[in-house]
């Protein structure tokens, strides 16, 4: 997922932790990881919030914000110079490209 720091090749010390890794002390860097996704997620959609924001839109604009990001993957400019040869290893490119982004957004509420 684009809003998982590890994908977008951040690390815990990027958030100002001591761990090395992700999968050290599973307390905080799993703490720091969703303080992330819902920053991201937040500013991602917050410029709609007051324009009465529908589920459809909610849904352009995160798929938008995960192309944007893929758009900057040094794997997605690979592939598309490169069809049809393998993909090299995801460790030798920075930010990683999701095989596939998918996003259901519902409304909540009396629907009124």
């Amino acid at each position: 997922s684009y809003l998982d720091p590890k994908v977008l090749g951040k690390t815990p010390k990027n958030f100002g932790s001591d761990a090395e890794s992700w999968e050290e002390n599973l307390s905080l860097t799993s703490k720091i990881k969703q303080q992330f996704m819902e920053d991201t997620l937040s500013a991602v959609i917050k410029p709609y919030l007051d324009t009465s924001l529908d589920p459809v839109q909610a849904n352009q604009q995160i798929q938008e914000y995960c192309f944007n990001v893929s758009r900057k993957s040094q794997m997605r400019e690979w592939v598309e110079k490169n069809p049809g040869k393998p993909i090299p290893s995801e460790d030798s490119f920075s930010v990683k490209m999701d095989s596939f982004s998918s996003c259901f957004c519902f409304r909540v509420g009396s629907g009124n």
